[in-house]
């Protein structure tokens, strides 16, 4: 009798240790191991980020307790016109805060999107002053790290910001830029604000560039007389420091702009100059 207490209590033991073992095995599964969120939530959630202007595709998502959320080949397209993306990212990637009692506002910890590209500016939509505007969720600041943004023709390796979000204005601050590699070490910093009630996009950069890196945007926005004064330098011996401050109307793409320039050593219209400043 004895005997086979013995061995039930080995039993017992035997068992309590292995759904254990079970039990930290699957929480380490879950940890490292990215599981697909099933296509109708994903479809779901496209849809919900879409609007009557902007039709959001998602070609699939992961969730793992490591990685957080991530969604992966993202397209925002405007509706209505037959055009390529007007925004698209590789991946997008949220990391989660799981801690209970936590308050949504508090839950996201860092985003990091890959890849990202804005070849042009929105099309110019119809007056919107009827339409109700969109409300966004209220968060607290939390970090955004982008690698590899072509955005409006301007191209850099990597942009970091603090970004906050309140029901109808985003707020990025603390944005540092970084030009790809060439001979030259160089980097900007400034905000950038996005007011739904103003539809207005305001922001003030501030730090050195080569005209390469500021010419396309000012194509894209065409703002002719930048690029006339831009292209009347050469011979550079120095980055160029530049001070940019604009805002930008998100309904119809109409902008203002004030640009200052420290050219340095240089050429104007092939003319040798030890200097060259202005606004």
């Amino acid at each position: 009798m004895w005997k086979l207490l013995k061995f039930f209590g080995f039993v017992l033991k035997a068992a309590f240790w292995l759904s254990l073992l079970f039990l930290v095995a699957c929480l380490i599964a879950l940890y490292i191991l990215e599981r697909d969120i099933p296509a109708p939530l994903v479809q779901r959630l496209a849809t919900e980020l879409s609007s009557e202007d902007l039709l959001v595709r998602i070609d699939r998502a992961t969730f793992s307790l490591k990685s957080g959320l991530r969604l992966h080949r993202i397209k925002a397209l405007p509706k209505r016109v037959a055009d390529t993306a007007l925004v698209s990212a590789d991946e997008v990637a949220i990391d989660l805060s799981l801690r209970p009692k936590q308050a949504l506002a508090d839950r996201i910890r860092g985003v990091t999107i890959k890849n990202v590209s804005m070849p042009a500016l929105p099309p110019k939509q119809a007056d919107k002053k009827d339409q109700p505007e969109p409300l966004l969720p209220e968060t607290a600041p939390f970090p955004v790290t982008i690698e590899n943004a072509d955005i409006l023709g301007i191209k850099a390796s990597r942009v970091s910001a603090t970004v906050s979000l309140q029901p109808k204005r985003v707020n990025a601050s603390d944005i540092t830029i970084q030009w790809p590699a060439n001979a030259f070490s160089m980097s900007a910093a400034g905000h950038v604000s996005l007011d739904f009630s103003t539809r207005l996009v305001t922001g003030h950069v501030k730090g050195q560039a080569l005209p390469e890196n500021l010419l396309p945007l000012f194509e894209v926005l065409r703002a002719h007389g930048a690029i006339r004064q831009i292209n009347s330098f050469s011979k550079l011996a120095r980055p160029v420091d530049a001070d940019y401050t604009f805002d930008v109307n998100i309904d119809n793409t109409d902008f203002a702009m004030i640009l200052a320039l420290d050219v340095g050593p240089c050429a104007y219209n092939n003319v040798p100059m030890e200097y060259a400043k202005g606004t």
